[in-house]
């Protein structure tokens, strides 16, 4: 069935023109007034002179205004003012012209001074003769809707104001056309022109590597398959040419309701300054500041990957540690800024001449490791030891300084010698203590014997910490005799180490072994005190002073502070000086000489003896001898072993004796050990000697013996 569908409008012309004469038309009034209270929109009925006569009860809720209240009231009277001049000229076009137009938004004022946005209808009822009777106003409240609106204008400013503000670049991509939006920045990140168009495929044409282009379809089509909640991705982007930029890429894929992929939004990131940071900072934690070869902590990741690669597979590769031999001397003599120098000659010998194997890294100071893959010949493994010893065959020249340095290297099988990097390096690291220990120069295979002879170590190592806590270390005293009256004259001080289990240990087992280690420092000024303290008691006894001999190692000797920590000594004990004599080699002197006359003079102008001990077994010449600041003169016991007469040995110990006795030094011989040895010391005018002929070393208690009786040690 059709129906004839009128406006709304239409619908109430046609009820007002229901005649007054017919009989309903009281019912078709009610009717009308009816409908137009309950409707729920705002409907007003005006006189053409613009005098209200209804304002039905929709109007009265929105605005607050009373019927009562605008009845009889000019229409304009609940308009807003700024939508006065608007509904004006409407009113007159529609008033004059009859023309009804469309429809209207106006602002009404309400009672309580707020306002509300209508969208008006109106038409006008005429009478039979076509006179107008009166104008309706239909009127819509929108206001919400108006507020909807706005706050959606707001959004979309806002996000228009995001999208182009953002320091990121912002992209926009139909999955299902391919359209591609991109935001000022995005091309601003890409140096592209403002106005430039850029499709997706130009977008993917910018991608700096074929295998970046790859990897991003691939990362971006898992996650449009919903394999990740996200997608991002950092590649390079060609920018100008033969420039790139690091950027990161990240969106967001939206579904329809089937779970269709239709749409992705992202960003794109200019990461190139925090790649070019990271790249630094991987620099400094992977790469020697000095060199730029990789450090320890990459040569660690590198042996591990290998061990991965070799695990379960038979295979197998050599770990080298090399250690330069004797650097130290290197930069005491010409300064670290030429050992510097120096050790970046070496990386760069190493890196050019030595590209068999595979992987370099400087471990730290003097330190250098090489990796060697797969190797299958022990013939492989041992070429390269010899190439990298041939690096030193001849002097490096350092800024105009020809520098003759050696090297010692320990070798590591995997997987025999060890199943991680830290165990390979350790068995390296020993394999080179035993090339150095056997003269250096030279190349070392790891054994397990090494490691059990580094484990003896290591214990001795513990047990001498132990040992210096608890006071192990204890002081003997060896006579030194005056061989031309037969008093004795003298004593040197021995140390002995009492160890709880194994009891007295010589100097010799652990000595070499304090060197190392630097204990020796408190070793030997722990026996300097004790000689001291003990020298000085004897004195306040009563018995006949007498100086007692202290050995000073090379690093107690090396020490600035020296005369500081001696006179210390001295004073808290309270031992004159001139009853103390300390006694160094002169290897020891010869370390640094010009270093080691100024501190022998500081010696001496305290007022202590100076010994130069083991004469005639270093290096230096007798043009030295004469400069050395010493009061006495120690043959080495190897000159007295076979002392007959116009032998070698005889001849040195005789030329000694004479030549002490020309500088006016005192000259004592040491290691005497018979009857034939000391009458030759006599007849050739040796001032004192000490050995096992007189007494071998004793403790206190027993020394203090011969000092009640100093003639026993001649009975």
């Amino acid at each position: 069935m059709e129906y004839n569908k009128k406006p709304i409008h239409e619908l109430f012309e046609d009820l007002i023109k229901c005649k007054i004469g017919n009989e309903n038309s009281c019912e078709a009034r009610n009717f009308l007034l009816n409908v137009i209270d309950n409707a729920s929109i705002i409907i007003d009925v005006w006189y053409p002179n613009g005098d209200l006569i209804k304002f039905n009860k929709y109007a009265q809720k929105v605005t607050g205004f009373s019927e009562d209240e605008v009845l009889g009231q000019e229409w304009r009277h609940t308009i807003a003012d700024e939508s006065i001049n608007l509904c004006m000229d409407s009113f007159f076009i529609m008033m004059n012209e009859g023309a009804v137009g469309g429809e209207q938004e106006d602002v009404l004022r309400c009672k309580d001074g707020s306002y509300i946005n209508v969208l008006w209808s109106n038409c006008l009822v005429h009478d039979d003769k076509g006179n107008l009777i009166y104008c309706i106003s239909m009127g819509m409240n929108i206001t919400q809707l108006k507020n909807m609106e706005k706050d959606l204008s707001v959004s979309e400013e806002r996000y228009r104001l995001a999208f182009e503000g953002a320091n990121d670049g912002l992209w926009d991509m139909n999955l299902l056309t391919l359209e591609f939006y991109t935001s000022k920045q995005f091309k601003g990140i890409l140096d592209l022109n403002e106005d430039e168009i850029i499709s997706y495929s130009d977008f993917l044409n910018l991608l700096y590597y074929h295998k970046d282009l790859l990897s991003f379809k691939r990362a971006l089509n898992e996650h449009i398959s919903r394999k990740t909640s996200f997608f991002s991705y950092e590649c390079r982007i060609k920018t100008k040419p033969g420039n790139f930029k690091w950027i990161l890429i990240r969106g967001k894929a939206v579904y329809n309701s089937f779970g269709s992929p239709v749409r992705i939004a992202g960003s794109i990131t200019d990461v190139t300054k925090k790649k070019n940071d990271d790249e630094v900072i991987k620099k400094m934690a992977y790469y020697d500041q000095l060199t730029g070869m990789p450090n320890k902590s990459l040569m660690e990741k590198t042996v591990e990957n290998q061990i991965l690669k070799c695990k379960g597979k038979n295979k197998g590769f050599a770990l080298f540690f090399m250690d330069i031999d004797n650097f130290k001397s290197v930069n005491d003599t010409y300064g670290h800024n030429i050992g510097d120098a120096l050790l970046k000659e070496i990386s760069n010998l190493i890196k050019n001449k030595i590209s068999i194997l595979n992987d370099c890294s400087r471990f730290g100071g003097d330190q250098f490791i090489f990796l060697q893959r797969n190797t299958f010949y022990m013939e492989d493994i041992v070429n390269n030891a010899e190439k990298i010893l041939n690096l030193f065959k001849y002097p490096i020249n350092i800024k105009g300084k020809e520098i003759s340095v050696s090297a010692s290297i320990g070798i590591a099988l995997y997987p025999k010698d060890g199943c991680n990097f830290n165990e390979l390096l350790k068995n390296a690291d020993i394999a080179v203590y035993y090339a150095k220990e056997k003269g250096k120069k030279r190349y070392l295979f790891y054994s397990k014997e090494m490691n059990i002879k580094m484990s003896k170590k290591l214990k001795m190592e513990r047990d001498l910490i132990k040992g210096i806590k608890n006071d192990e270390f204890l002081v003997y005293y060896q006579p030194q005799i005056d061989l031309s009256s037969g008093k004795l004259t003298g004593m040197e001080a021995l140390v002995r180490w009492n160890h709880p289990k194994k009891g007295i240990i010589l100097p010799l087992e652990f000595i070499p072994l304090a060197e190392e280690t630097g204990l020796i420092m408190e070793i030997g000024k722990k026996v300097l005190y004790d000689a001291c303290k003990q020298n000085a008691q004897w004195q306040k006894i009563g018995y006949d002073p007498l100086r007692v001999s202290v050995n000073l190692s090379a690093k107690q000797f090396e020490q600035e502070n020296l005369v500081d920590i001696i006179q210390e000594i001295l004073s808290e004990t309270g031992l004159d000086p001139k009853w103390l004599n300390v006694e160094i080699t002169e290897s020891i002197v010869m370390l640094d000489f010009n270093f080691s006359i100024k501190m022998l003079n500081k010696l001496r102008n305290m007022g202590i003896h100076v010994s130069l001990d083991d004469f005639g077994t270093g290096y230096s010449s007798l043009n030295y001898l004469k400069l050395f600041p010493i009061d006495v003169l120690k043959i080495d016991k190897s000159f007295l072993n076979n002392v007959i007469e116009d032998s070698t040995e005889e001849i040195i110990a005789r030329a000694i004796i004479e030549l002490a006795h020309k500088l006016n030094l005192y000259i004592i011989a040491e290691g005497v050990e018979n009857i034939d040895q000391l009458n030759y010391l006599k007849r050739h005018n040796c001032q004192m000697a000490q050995g096992f002929l007189f007494s071998e070393p004793v403790p206190k208690d027993e020394f203090e013996k011969l000092l009640k009786d100093p003639g026993a040690v001649l009975r």
